[in-house]
């Protein structure tokens, strides 16, 4: 980190790097682990934050040997869940953040939520692609960042609206 402060003082690319190439890695190994299974979605949830704490969302996919129509687009209810908090890299990257966005007074915490949320963005963007590339999933595959508070605006920004409109057109209805 430079001598900036609030969300400039964040190497944003260095974490949407190793977010992205870490999750990529735990996606791919339960994806090998079950290649019976054709997973439709990765997906970002439970994703906390008060201006005192900030932690990693989770991770979950899910494959359309468990749709119920309930659950199609439930990250809570994917068959696989990830706690990323678990792993040491990830939550080194987080514990980081979180202290810039404690420390700064709420101005600063909602610019570095702001900027989280567009980092999350990318990230589900290159999670998708290098599964995708790798052959592990089909084009249909898709991977988005839920949040109750931003609703479907946030996985059009994920994925893109006409993706979305083509593999859930379900929550357009």
């Amino acid at each position: 980190m430079a001598n900036e402060s609030g969300a400039a003082a964040i190497d944003w690319a260095a974490f949407e790097q190793l977010m992205a190439s870490e999750i990529a890695e735990i996606a791919a190994k339960e994806i090998q682990s079950n290649p019976q299974k054709k997973y439709y979605a990765g997906a970002f949830y439970c994703f906390y934050r008060d201006y005192e704490t900030m932690h990693l969302p989770l991770f979950s996919l899910n494959s359309n040997g468990k749709i119920d129509p309930d659950i199609k687009w439930s990250p809570a209810d994917f068959e696989f869940q990830a706690e990323l908090f678990k792993n040491p890299k990830l939550q080194t990257a987080m514990t980081t953040i979180e202290a810039v966005y404690r420390d700064g007074g709420k101005e600063n915490a909602d610019a570095v939520e702001s900027q989280f949320f567009k980092s999350m963005i990318n990230i589900t963007k290159a999670i998708s692609k290098s599964l995708k590339e790798s052959g592990l999933v089909n084009d249909d595959f898709i991977v988005y960042f839920d949040d109750p508070d931003e609703e479907v605006d946030l996985i059009i920004k994920c994925v893109g609206k006409k993706t979305l409109e083509r593999v859930a057109p379900e929550l357009f209805e």
